[in-house]
């Protein structure tokens, strides 16, 4: 299955917004851009006017045309998150729901073999990171650990990851706050450790997502037609003869602590500060059936910023609430949400 013409012609706005962040991305950078992207599927859905029954095909549209601006050199990560791990003591790399969100699990169901192993913070990593980040074994700390020194926050830091969301307010998949809080040492969380076994997914290596594609019929001036990938489908039997041996995995995670942290994450301060430091873009899309807006942040100066903050006598740029801690100005998913639909108002009306 792929998208129509008249699919591709509805979702070129929302590709060209994404194109013009990377652009303004890569004018800041030197290294080959590595973007997280993340999109909410509702807004996709219904600001396009395209069929939910294409949303596999969508989503891997999405990640093709990011890859394509990003460059040979360059990947996109996606959020592929479960944290059912403490209850399981098993991470199933293919089988495993993600829980961050529709647009993660539609590209799961294609492209398993791209996700990283890590039980709490796995990502559906494409292009020229893919090797580096999914072809590790669980004694490296990108697996060992979730936060801090030597994890994946750290590699996609280092990495100056362009964070581009798509129909939703940037904060829901800022994440890396809770690195800051690690490598700032708050008082309000600790590191826990976990241990289990990784099931890693099998037959999968031979499929990836297309580096370029042949446009179909009179699809002048659009992204190329997305030439969805599918499985080869097994048997059971042959899919348990060539599945790996589970890997014991020892990991550890940056926990709330109980009685004192409810939730923690980027404050309306800090969210302000980002944006008076010029650090975000926003990008109204409007020649859509309902206006969406794009935004983009890199994490390296976002985290410079949050650990700063955090180091400092008051900080203000991220903050926690719980039983005896009242919200000032933590934003929630909830809040997030409300401040994302003020926003768009405010730009497009």
């Amino acid at each position: 299955m792929s998208l129509s013409n008249a699919d591709l012609t509805a979702l070129q706005p929302v590709l060209d917004a994404t194109a013009s962040a990377i652009a303004n991305a890569k004018t800041l950078r030197t290294a080959a851009p590595v973007v997280w992207l993340s999109a909410d599927f509702r807004s996709v859905l219904a600001g396009t006017g395209i069929n939910f029954r294409q949303a596999g095909d969508v989503a891997a549209c999405l990640v093709h045309n990011v890859l394509e601006q990003c460059g040979p050199e360059g990947s996109v990560v996606v959020s592929a998150f479960n944290f059912d791990f403490p209850r399981s003591r098993c991470f199933d790399v293919a089988s495993a729901p993600v829980q961050t969100g529709a647009f993660g699990q539609q590209l799961l169901s294609q492209f398993a073999h791209c996700r990283t192993a890590h039980p709490f913070y796995s990502l559906l990593v494409f292009g020229k990171a893919q090797p580096q980040l999914v072809q590790v074994p669980t004694s490296s700390p990108l697996l060992r650990h979730s936060t801090g020194p030597g994890s994946v926050f750290e590699w996609l830091i280092n990495a100056n990851t362009e964070l581009i969301t798509v129909g939703h307010h940037y904060v829901k998949s800022l994440t890396a706050v809770h690195h800051a809080e690690h490598v700032a040492g708050v008082p309000f969380r600790y590191t826990k450790q976990f241990q289990g076994v990784v099931r890693r997914a099998a037959g999968l290596a031979d499929v990836a997502l297309p580096t370029s594609t042949e446009p179909s019929g009179s699809n002048d001036g659009l992204a190329p037609q997305q030439q969805t990938q599918h499985f080869i489908p097994q048997t059971a039997a042959q899919e348990a003869h060539q599945r790996p041996a589970d890997e014991p995995i020892d990991c550890e995670f940056y926990v709330r602590e109980l009685g004192v942290c409810d939730f923690s994450s980027l404050t309306e301060r800090g969210d302000a500060a980002f944006r008076h430091a010029n650090l975000l873009q926003v990008l109204p899309v409007t020649a859509t059936r309902r206006p969406l807006l794009v935004h983009s942040i890199n994490h390296a100066p976002a985290h410079a910023m949050m650990v700063a903050d955090l180091q400092s006598p008051t900080p203000a740029y991220t903050d926690y609430f719980g039983p005896t801690k009242p919200n000032v100005d933590v934003i929630t998913g909830e809040r997030a949400d409300a401040l994302y639909h003020a926003e768009l108002r405010a730009l497009v009306g």
